[in-house]
């Protein structure tokens, strides 16, 4: 009975010493940049304004939008946020003529990831199936992958014009990679990414030649 549990004692030992290892490296990730520059659209560029200011509208508006607003903005010229904004009126943020008042909203968010049950499967079959060195060279043939969708709106004001324009749009991000990554460490790189390429897009769309306002 002692030679019995004596021999099972290293198999014991190595299934322990497996689920910890692959638990420590799925629980810190060692995957590459969770979202590559590839993944966003390319940064627009506004024309310098001569006259006048970005009004920046930002109020419950997340931190990458706002942040890449204010990038966009500031390229281009002088730049007011408002502390305070009451009303849908986007005219109560025009301080001159010549001011273009921007005010972006973010919709819906969807995220999907196969993180989970891909890390799920690599603990299983580490543990009872097959050894460490094969799952390691499984997680770099096997990719993972995460996508977020969201959608949003872009209002813009040219307060010598009548009306704003409102621009509509949804942007979907995607990436991919290989070896070990958290679902938490994807789906927080991807609600960051995800808004700050819907804005990149909304601006695109909306000041599509050399940063004009169409």
């Amino acid at each position: 009975m002692i030679r019995r549990l004596y021999r099972g004692a290293p198999r014991v030992m190595s299934i322990r010493v497996a689920a910890i290892a692959i638990v420590s490296v799925v629980s810190t990730g060692c995957a590459s940049t969770a979202i590559g520059p590839s993944d966003l659209p390319p940064e627009s560029h506004p024309a310098e304004r001569k006259a006048g200011a970005f009004v920046l509208l930002l109020e419950g508006v997340p931190d990458p939008m706002a942040d890449e607003l204010r990038s966009f903005a500031r390229a281009g010229g002088d730049v007011r946020e408002p502390k305070t904004f009451d009303g849908e009126d986007l005219r109560a943020g025009c301080g001159e003529p010549a001011d273009l008042v921007l005010r972006p909203r973010l919709g819906r968010e969807y995220f999907a990831s196969n993180a989970w049950d891909r890390n799920l499967t690599f603990i299983y079959f580490s543990v009872f199936v097959v050894t460490l060195p094969i799952t390691v060279v499984s997680a770099g043939t096997w990719p993972w992958y995460a996508h977020t969708v969201v959608d949003g709106q872009l209002e813009v004001l040219a307060c010598e014009s009548a009306e704003p324009v409102k621009y509509i749009d949804s942007f979907f991000l995607r990436s991919e990679g290989r070896w070990f990554v958290r679902t938490r460490t994807l789906r927080e790189a991807q609600h960051e990414g995800a808004p700050r390429g819907l804005m990149r897009q909304l601006l695109s769309e909306a000041f599509p030649s050399h940063g004009s306002a169409r």
